[in-house]
């Protein structure tokens, strides 16, 4: 199985699960969920050959039925097994991403993309100061 990776774990977002799908923008495909996501990239499954570096225009499905249109790259990726149904397990950064676009996907992960610089664990304490 072939790994390739343009860095080890250097994210400056978390990522949250959420019901968030995608498909290539202005082509004619069905959705397919986002695996994890958040306001720097995501993470998808695909079936076509990619490479690292390559860029895609994608479409977000939101979940108020709503769409975002944005440019990403192909940050890491990993070939998944024969038997599974995709090719890939994929890492896609976000090139191009509208700020008020990153302001509707903050808000369905419930995040503040002002605190994005933020640790981690800095942005899980302060989305848990929130609740008290």
């Amino acid at each position: 199985m072939i790994e390739h990776h343009s860095f080890l774990n250097h994210r400056q977002h978390q990522r949250f699960k959420s019901p968030i799908y995608y498909k290539p923008a202005r082509i004619s495909s069905a959705y397919k969920p986002v695996i994890d996501v958040s306001l720097g990239g995501m993470r998808v499954h695909a079936k076509q050959n990619l490479e690292l570096g390559d860029s895609i225009d994608v479409e977000l499905l939101l979940p108020d039925q709503s769409h975002i249109f944005c440019s990403a790259k192909v940050a890491w990726l990993k070939q998944l097994p024969s038997w599974a149904n995709y090719k890939y397990d994929v890492g896609l950064q976000f090139l191009k991403l509208l700020s008020h676009d990153q302001q509707r996907l903050a808000d369905i992960l419930q995040i503040s993309p002002i605190i994005t610089h933020f640790s981690k664990s800095r942005v899980l304490e302060n989305r848990q100061s929130n609740f008290v």
